[in-house]
């Protein structure tokens, strides 16, 4: 097809007639949006991205730009709420180096800062996953870096300003823990972050010394609202973040952060084997460094725990069950959910770690593939086994991270074959890698193995 096939060509010809640049630039344009789904949406908010920029800022990259807009339409939202990014998007020039981790001054300010950096960064990442520069699935640790820097530099910000006005709690201590995508460092586009946020102090009765005291559970308790506050903020399209506390049975509770030893007792007496899963993907990543040692340490020793691997089996594989009946197919490739999906791979890791760790410590790990190569090393996987998770973590990472960052394309079929297109995989490898992954899951927790018979754990 030499151009594209608008829905309403009147309009469109309208707004082609109304670039300027080089005379090949609408010819380019017109087989740009030929391969792409949505062609009217998708030129009318280029036109309005590139409106009063220079030609020879956007004409060469046009291609890459009208890409981005169809495939990516969040990242096309920042975009046209802030069209100044594109002489550095078209130039390569976005992306983590954009996003500066120290953040100064009022929180205000400071919010509005991280917000402006976080979403060049964001909008970075889209444009090199989609033209093919960066594998989908290996954007984990790069989604996880900015959310990192962005929790890192908003908590010291809200902190000293909290102190001015509060003071210090006596040997008072503040830390986050990271869980779920964040903690096991394998975010993409548009996820959410699991938090649990942990205070500790010599004394809980003594308040803080600052012009306006407060008692240390009231201090701590404001603090953490006020930095999820500031992680939360949104100004129009542009935001920081969304938290998910579902895995915080404080935060299910409606109260913004726990005590240590409340966190302590609660995953040693309370906690039911989901929650221990949870942990798996604990990791300390901002706040208080003796604290975060603390709270590490701590979680290790819930995680050494020695259990009845039976009973974990099937504990495990009910909850698998459990998620399977309450949770609906994701459009356009169920890669989370589905039987052999990245659930499945995810909570096979996790029993092993939970069977193994009063053994060999060594298994444990918050990262997915970490987790899969130290229980190969420890015998706990077989190598086949071993292939096979790693293989469908990677394309189920994959997959996510595309299927987040297409959200909003209406022509679900075209959206399909455009994810399909930028993973470089086929309908085939999708279902052939979550048989095998079934398979493995099968083995290991539907069915008991000859290990899972009870053991003395006393």
């Amino acid at each position: 097809m030499s151009g594209a096939v608008f829905a309403d060509p009147a309009a469109a010809e309208l707004l082609l007639a109304g670039l300027s640049g080089p005379a090949d630039v609408v010819v380019r344009l017109r087989r740009a949006l030929a391969r792409l789904p949505d062609p009217d949406r998708t030129l009318l908010r280029t036109v309005r991205i590139v409106s009063g920029q220079p030609p020879a800022i956007w004409s060469s990259g046009i291609e890459d730009l009208v890409r981005l807009v169809a495939l990516a339409p969040g990242s096309a939202e920042i975009l046209l709420a802030r069209p100044e990014l594109l002489p550095d998007l078209l130039a390569g020039d976005l992306g983590e180096g954009s996003f500066a981790p120290e953040l100064t001054g009022a929180p205000d300010a400071a919010v509005a800062s991280c917000r402006r950096r976080l979403n060049a960064a964001r909008l970075g990442l889209a444009a090199e996953v989609l033209s093919g520069g960066l594998p989908a699935g290996e954007t984990g640790l790069r989604y996880t870096a900015l959310a990192e820097a962005a929790i890192a530099g908003l908590l010291d910000v809200v902190e000293t300003d909290y102190r001015r006005r509060h003071g210090r709690v006596a040997g008072g201590r503040f830390a986050v823990l990271a869980l779920g995508k964040l903690g096991g460092r394998e975010m993409t586009a548009g996820s959410d972050l699991d938090l649990v946020l942990v205070y500790d102090a010599d004394n809980l009765q003594r308040p803080s010394d600052g012009a306006r005291p407060l008692g240390a559970q009231v201090y701590f308790a404001r603090l953490a609202n006020s930095f999820l506050a500031a992680l939360t903020a949104r100004r129009g399209v542009e935001t920081l973040y969304e938290i998910d506390v579902r895995l915080s049975p404080w935060a299910r509770k409606s109260a913004a952060t726990v005590h240590r030893e409340g966190f302590c007792r609660y995953y040693d007496t309370e906690a039911w084997t989901w929650e221990h899963m949870a942990l798996t993907r604990a990791r300390p990543i901002a706040g208080d460094l003796s604290l975060r040692d603390r709270l590490a340490e701590q979680v290790g020793q819930v995680l050494r725990r020695r259990r009845d691997p039976a009973a974990l089996a099937r504990d495990v594989d009910d909850m698998r069950r459990r998620i399977a009946r309450h949770h609906a197919a994701e459009p356009p490739f169920d890669a989370k959910h589905r039987p052999g999906g990245l659930v499945d791979c995810e909570f096979v890791l996790q029993f092993l770690m939970l069977r193994e760790a009063w053994r060999a410590p060594e298994v444990l790990s918050t990262s997915s593939a970490e987790a899969t190569a130290r229980l190969d090393a420890a015998g706990a996987l077989t190598a086949a086994d071993g292939e096979v998770l790693r293989h469908g973590l990677r394309l189920w990472s994959g997959l996510t991270c595309l299927g987040r960052l297409t959200e909003g394309i209406a022509d679900a079929d075209r959206r399909r074959r455009a994810i399909l297109e930028i993973a470089g995989v086929g309908e085939g490898e999708i279902e052939a890698t979550a048989s095998s992954v079934r398979a493995v899951y099968e083995c290991l927790l539907a069915a008991p193995s000859p290990d899972d018979r009870p053991a003395d754990i006393s």
